[in-house]
């Protein structure tokens, strides 16, 4: 939309459309207005493949038709000028009403402005979402861990008893081999 507006306003179609006219020098804004209308008629078309409700359709109508008027205005103008008319006689034939173009940018500006907010929105609880996720996860990580070594310490532990348990046995055991090879 900004690209649009700047494309269609000061330093774009129009203002290159209205020096024209008050220069009438066609070499120096024939090619840039013609660019202007390749650009403008390119970005009108993407714009209105992303629009969704009727109350954008109806201003990309409007920002069509009223740039569409331009675009057969300037060709009124170029004939003009080839034909040495001056400023006022041109621009007494190719006045357009900007108004409606205006206020239908400004739906979609405003549109946009609040489709951009519910993103962000979106965003920002997705965010938090995912930032609840990765403290579960964290939590079930460390909760696993301390399980893991739990375990392992019983095992150890167990582990450790038995053996203790047949040292104990083996010490008997030889004891009571030595108290059966003194006895015999």
């Amino acid at each position: 939309i900004a690209l649009l507006n700047s494309n269609m306003g000061y330093g774009g179609f129009i203002h290159n459309f209205k020096n024209l006219i008050i220069r009438r020098d066609l070499s120096r804004y024939q090619h840039a207005l013609e660019r202007n209308i390749v650009e403008l008629t390119s970005q009108l078309d993407k714009i209105e493949l992303l629009v969704t409700s009727n109350k954008d359709r109806a201003a990309i109508k409007i920002l069509r038709l009223t740039f569409n008027e331009y675009v057969e205005k300037y060709e009124i103008a170029k004939n003009m000028i080839l034909n040495n008319k001056t400023t006022s006689e041109i621009d007494s034939v190719v006045k357009v009403s900007d108004k409606e173009a205006l206020v239908a940018m400004n739906t979609l500006s405003s549109s946009i402005n609040m489709r951009a907010e519910k993103i962000n929105l979106l965003l920002t609880n997705t965010k938090s979402d995912a930032q609840q996720i990765i403290q579960i996860v964290r939590l079930l990580i460390f909760i696993f861990i301390v399980v893991v070594i739990s375990f392992l310490i019983r095992y150890v532990k167990r582990e450790f008893e038995i053996n203790i348990q047949l040292l104990s046995e083996k010490e008997k055991a030889e004891h009571a081999s030595m108290v059966k090879s003194q006895f015999l």
